[in-house]
């Protein structure tokens, strides 16, 4: 699925560079609005009466390191992992042959991974 959605975004990038920024802004609305609706259904299951004092942390076992801090480590390798590839179509406007570069520049970044 991931190999059919980079050949597509290739496809339309090969048509011009506008095509790329539109593309971009779609696949930035399609990871914003599932988030914006997580949020707005997430204030629904809050029990607002838990939220008086922060818990303590738990520490690991292993290491000694706080468990919140595995978390967040976890959260921004996730974050990193799954963008960037579909904002290389952005700068295509300044380059002198958006054409060719583009799709260079969008199998280096996906072999990068």
């Amino acid at each position: 699925m991931g190999g059919a959605i980079v050949i597509g975004l290739l496809a339309r990038q090969r048509r011009g560079a506008e095509g790329g920024a539109w593309a971009s802004d779609v696949f930035s609305a399609a990871k914003l609005v599932p988030l914006a609706l997580f949020v707005i259904g997430g204030l629904f299951m809050v029990e607002w009466s838990r939220l008086g004092a922060p818990p303590a942390p738990r520490l690991d076992s292993v290491d000694g390191t706080p468990e919140t801090h595995r978390i967040v480590a976890g959260a921004v390798a996730g974050l990193f992992a799954c963008t960037g590839f579909e904002f290389v179509s952005v700068p295509a406007g300044e380059t002198r042959n958006p054409a060719r570069a583009v799709p260079i520049a969008l199998l280096a970044a996906s072999a990068a991974r």
